[in-house]
């Protein structure tokens, strides 16, 4: 990793506290890793830039996934609609798009995709995370 950015909503967003179903209730709370993997259409400094004001205009309409989760009062979780952020992490690697093979998960894989640290507050850890991963 060899940048992190907060990306928040590019304007104000509702405020407020969602409850989450009974279901979220008792599954473990996990991120789901999803790779997509591009060719370089343009420079890939470019493309931060332009990651970070597309990120920064959808989380407006897409707001709930810039917020947090947290617990009420009675240890129930909701989710904290406080506009905090998604996150976008800058990453490099010396591997080719070959050197993956067919993308099946491995250790080598996994550096492609965002480290949760579960081990947080619940209320620090962001909803949405994207990783950037750049290929010499």
């Amino acid at each position: 990793i060899t940048a992190s950015h907060t990306v928040i909503p590019e304007e104000s967003t509702p405020q407020g506290r969602l409850w989450l179903s009974d279901i979220d209730q008792v599954v473990r709370l996990r991120h789901t890793p999803t790779l997509y993997v591009y060719k370089p259409k343009q420079n890939t400094e470019k493309a931060i830039e332009t990651l970070k004001n597309s990120l920064s205009k959808i989380l407006v309409h897409y707001y709930p996934v810039a917020g947090r989760v947290c617990y009420t009062e009675g240890a129930r979780l909701e989710l904290n609609l406080n506009a905090k952020g998604a996150i976008l992490l800058e990453a490099e690697t010396e591997k080719t798009i070959h050197d993956y093979g067919d993308f099946s998960p491995s250790d080598s894989t996994k550096e492609l995709v965002p480290t949760i640290d579960y081990n947080e507050p619940i209320e620090e850890i962001p909803i949405f995370v994207v990783q950037l991963t750049r290929s010499h």
